[in-house]
C-alpha cells in the first residue's frame, strides 16, 4: 500500500472520506426496496383506510346469506390491501413489478416460519385458550370460504401488505436516519401497530384476539427483518391461523 514520506497511508479512510475533502454522502445500510418509499407508505395508508371503512360497515351485510356474507367480507377487506401491494410493487426494486419481499426463498423460511407460528399459537392458547365455537354450525359453503380466507388468503395478502409494503417502505424511509437495528425495530413496530389496529377494527377489542395479533405481528415482522423476505412470515401466519382454525373445528 503506498505511503507518504511520513509513513502514513494515502488510501481513503474507513469512513469513506472523498478525495475532494468533502464529507461523504449518507449511505443506506441496506438496499432500498422502493424507489419512492414515501409514496409507497401513502398508498398503504389509503388501502388501510379503505379496509377499515369496509370493516366498519360490515353490519350492512348481516342480512345476507352466510356464504354471500363470507365472500363479501373477504373481498371488501382483502382487495384494498392486495391492490396497494400491486400498485406500490410497480416501483419496487425486488423485480419487475414484484411486491417487496417476494424474492426467492428457501426451505429455511418455511421451517422458521412454521416454528414461529407454532410458538406464538402455543403462547396464545396458554394465556387465552381458543373457545366459544361449541354449538356453532355454519353452513358448509360459508365455513369453507371462511377457512380458506383465514388459512390461505389472509396470510398471503396481509404479509405482503404489512411486512412487504408497510414494513419495507418504513425501513426505506428510516434507513438514512438511524442505525440498522433501530431502523428494524421501529419498522417492525410500525407494521405491527397497523396490523393490530386493523384487526381490532375488524374483530373488535377482544383481549385474546389482540394478544394473538400483537404476538403474530412482532414474530412476522422480526422474521421479515431478519430474512429480508416475506415467505417466513407467510408460513408463520398460515400455521398460526391454521392451528387456530383446527382447534375451532374440533369444537364444532
Amino acid at each position: 500500500m503506498p505511503a507518504d514520506s511520513r509513513g502514513t497511508s494515502t488510501s481513503p479512510s474507513r469512513e469513506g472520506t472523498r478525495r475532494d475533502g468533502l464529507e461523504p454522502r449518507p449511505h443506506r445500510l441496506r438496499r432500498a426496496r422502493y424507489e419512492l418509499p414515501g409514496l409507497a407508505l401513502g398508498i398503504a395508508a389509503v388501502a388501510w383506510a379503505l379496509t377499515a371503512a369496509a370493516a366498519a360497515t360490515a353490519q350492512l351485510f348481516t342480512g345476507w346469506p352466510p356464504v354471500a356474507l363470507a365472500v363479501a367480507l373477504v373481498v371488501l377487506t382483502m382487495t384494498p390491501l392486495a391492490l396497494a401491494v400491486a400498485i406500490a410493487g410497480r416501483r419496487s426494486r425486488d423485480g419487475a413489478g414484484a411486491p417487496a419481499g417476494f424474492v426467492r426463498g428457501s426451505w429455511t423460511d418455511a421451517v422458521l416460519g412454521a416454528f414461529a407460528g407454532l410458538v406464538v399459537r402455543a403462547l396464545v392458547e396458554l394465556v387465552a385458550p381458543t373457545g366459544g365455537a361449541s354449538g356453532l354450525a355454519p353452513p358448509a359453503p360459508a365455513l369453507a370460504v371462511t377457512l380458506i380466507a383465514a388459512v390461505l388468503i389472509a396470510p398471503i395478502v396481509e404479509e405482503a401488505y404489512f411486512r412487504g409494503l408497510v414494513q419495507g417502505a418504513a425501513s426505506d424511509v428510516l434507513a438514512n436516519r438511524m442505525g440498522r437495528r433501530s431502523m428494524a425495530v421501529v419498522a417492525v413496530a410500525i407494521s405491527t401497530a397497523a396490523f393490530v389496529a386493523m384487526h381490532a377494527i375488524v374483530g373488535g377489542l377482544q383481549p385474546a384476539l389482540l394478544l394473538g395479533v400483537t404476538l403474530t405481528g412482532i414474530a412476522c415482522g422480526t422474521l421479515a427483518a431478519v430474512t429480508g423476505r416475506i415467505w417466513a412470515p407467510i408460513a408463520a401466519h398460515v400455521v398460526y391461523n391454521g392451528v387456530g382454525a383446527l382447534v375451532l373445528l374440533v369444537q364444532l
